[in-house]
C-alpha cells in the first residue's frame, strides 16, 4: 500500500511538472499570438498579408484542462486509497485494543481469584500453626507427669536392682527341692 502511495506520489509530481511546463507553454503562445497580432496590424497597415500556421490556444486550453482533470481524478483515487488504507488501519488497531481489553480483564479476574487463594491458604497457615503449637503445649503437659513418674521409678529400680541381684544369687544357692508353691 505505501508502495503505491509513493508511485502516485511520483505520478503526482511528474503531473505537477508537466503542468507547469504546459503553462509555461501557453504562457509563450499567448505572447507569441499577441506578436503576432502585432504583426499582423502592421502587415495590414503595410498591405501584405501574411498567415501562421500555429496551433489554436483553444486546443492547448483543452490539453491543459484535460491534464488537469487527469490530475484531479489521480488524486481523488489517491485519496480514496488513503481513506481506506487509514480506515483498515483504524480498524484493526480497534480490534487489537479491544482483544487486549478483553485479556486484561481476563488477567485481572485470575489475578483476584489468586489473591483470594492466597489470603484463603495464609489463613489456613496461620490455623495450622496454632493448632500446633497447641498441641506441642498439650504434649509437654502430658509429658511433664510421666516423666517426674518415670524418673521415681528409675530411681526405685536403681535401688531394687541389687536386692533383685542378691536374691537372684541366693536363689541359685538353694537346693532345688525347696520351692515355694
Amino acid at each position: 500500500m505505501k508502495q503505491s502511495i509513493f508511485q502516485c506520489s511520483s505520478e503526482n509530481s511528474q503531473l505537477e511538472t508537466e503542468i507547469e511546463a504546459l503553462i509555461e507553454e501557453l504562457l509563450f503562445l499567448k505572447n507569441h499570438e499577441k506578436e503576432v497580432k502585432g504583426l499582423q496590424a502592421q502587415t495590414a497597415s503595410s498591405g501584405l498579408t501574411l498567415e501562421v500556421d500555429a496551433p489554436k490556444s483553444q486546443e492547448l486550453a483543452k490539453i491543459v484542462a484535460g491534464i488537469l482533470a487527469q490530475y484531479h481524478e489521480l488524486t481523488q483515487k489517491n485519496q480514496e486509497e488513503l481513506d481506506k488504507y487509514w480506515f483498515q488501519q483504524i480498524e484493526e488497531s480497534t480490534t487489537v485494543v479491544t482483544t487486549q481489553s478483553a485479556e486484561g480483564g481476563a488477567v485481572d479476574m485470575k489475578l483476584t481469584e489468586l489473591r483470594r487463594t492466597v489470603q484463603s491458604l495464609e489463613i489456613n497457615l496461620d490455623l495450622m500453626r496454632n493448632l500446633k503449637s497447641s498441641l506441642e503445649t498439650s504434649l509437654r503437659e502430658v509429658e511433664a507427669p510421666y516423666a517426674l513418674q518415670m524418673e521415681l521409678l528409675s530411681r526405685i529400680l536403681l535401688h531394687l536392682k541389687p536386692a533383685l541381684t542378691q536374691i537372684r544369687a541366693e536363689g541359685k544357692h538353694q537346693p532345688r527341692s525347696t520351692r515355694f508353691c
